[in-house]
């Protein structure tokens, strides 16, 4: 009986040792980001289906400013809509009389502001001949619709990915899905997808601490061979001389 009371004993810390072992062979590393986003200025051109008798095209900006390599804050954004009749209220009317009894009202723009999570961000191999820099983010906020007879609340959320083109460069692929209640027609739930065009300004965010910023050194050649061989600079000799 003491030998099983034993062994009983001894198996946890069994265990806790094999788990140690594993852990302390892990090694896990991270690269560092190569481009920086502070100032982004972004032109969008976009799809926005309202309903089964028109969609908008839309045509947009915004401004974000970026807090951290995670968290970022669209200040700002605007979409103008051009809408499009679908052809199915004409279909309709011709094929069976019949007219819709909603009062709809067109959408005219959209004004928004935004908080952007980027919790995803990696390289990718393109056909094993070169590496592009991805994103995977997400926004959420709220703003103002337009439409011809007045101003509804609207609300917004949706993920995003982005491929980096350099350091300034970048295109995002955003899907936004709006909530507008009392819309003309009921509460609205639109999805659209925007293909944006992205420029990035500055490298210093107002979030960075100047303490922690690390000086540049420069070096020259003369320098670095000093460095290397300390024996051989003319201070040294003249300490060694009895």
């Amino acid at each position: 009986m003491r030998p099983l009371l034993l062994a009983l004993m001894l198996l946890p810390r069994a265990a806790l040792a094999d788990e140690d072992e594993i852990d302390m062979g892990r090694i896990v590393a991270f690269e560092a980001r190569p481009y920086r986003l502070v100032h982004e200025f972004r032109a969008s051109l976009g799809v926005l289906p309202i309903d089964s008798f028109q969609t908008a095209i839309t045509i947009g900006a915004s401004y974000s400013l970026h807090l951290s390599d995670v968290w970022a804050w669209e200040a700002i954004s605007f979409d103008y809509a051009i809408n499009v009749d679908t052809g199915v209220e004409q279909m309709l009317a011709a094929r069976w009389s019949i007219a819709p009894s909603i009062e709809r009202a067109d959408l005219q723009y959209l004004i928004g502001t935004h908080v952007l999570l980027t919790p995803l961000y990696g390289k990718l191999a393109v056909l094993d001949d070169d590496v592009i820099y991805a994103d995977l983010h997400f926004g959420a906020g709220g703003g103002l619709a337009h439409y011809a007879d007045g101003f509804r609340p609207q609300f917004s959320v949706g993920p995003g990915v982005r491929l980096f083109f350099g350091s300034v460069v970048s295109v995002r692929l955003d899907v936004s899905g709006y909530i507008v209640p009392n819309a003309p027609g009921g509460t609205d739930l639109m999805i659209g997808v925007n293909l944006s065009f992205s420029s990035n300004f500055g490298t210093s965010r107002v979030t960075d601490d100047p303490k922690s910023v690390q000086p540049i050194r420069m070096v020259d050649g003369m320098r670095a061979l000093d460095e290397l061989y300390p024996g051989t600079k003319p201070e040294d000799e003249k300490r060694e001389e009895p």
